[in-house]
């Protein structure tokens, strides 16, 4: 059903909008402190919740889902929402869903998620898993 649907609006050209932002998606607007680690690092970048001063850090502009989707004219029943954001990815949609948005489907890296983290919060907004594939897990919105 969420498929057809979507189908029907992308080949219909009604949502066919791609818009780069440079920032990260957070709770607030304003700014927030990215660790940086080198390319060839196992570890990935991430946001620090505190200063670390062994770390090499940046500042980043950040946007709460609420700004940019009244900026740039996100619907709040898109498509897709997919997130591979080194821990922060159920904050992430967390926000997402508390903005009001509804995606059809969510695809959001588990790996670095306790058991079942994902699971209660995307349950309470209407979502159910589908799959699984690798580290991603794949809700649908009934």
């Amino acid at each position: 059903r969420s498929i057809e649907r979507n189908l029907d609006l992308y080949l219909n050209r009604v949502y066919q909008n791609i818009s780069v932002v440079e920032g990260v998606v957070s709770e607030t607007d304003g700014t927030r402190t990215m660790s940086i680690f080198p390319h060839n690092s196992k570890t990935s970048n991430t946001i620090l919740s505190e200063r670390h001063p062994d770390k090499e850090t940046i500042i980043v502009k950040s946007y709460t889902p609420r700004t940019l989707g009244d900026r740039y004219n996100i619907p709040s029943d898109f498509g897709v929402l997919t997130v591979d954001a080194e821990g922060v990815d159920s904050m992430i949609v967390r926000e997402f869903m508390r903005a009001g948005f509804r995606p059809s489907f969510v695809v959001l890296e588990t790996r670095l998620l306790g058991e079942g983290e994902s699971d209660g919060f995307l349950r309470e907004y209407g979502y159910h898993l589908i799959a699984k594939v690798g580290s991603n897990a794949i809700w649908e919105h009934a």
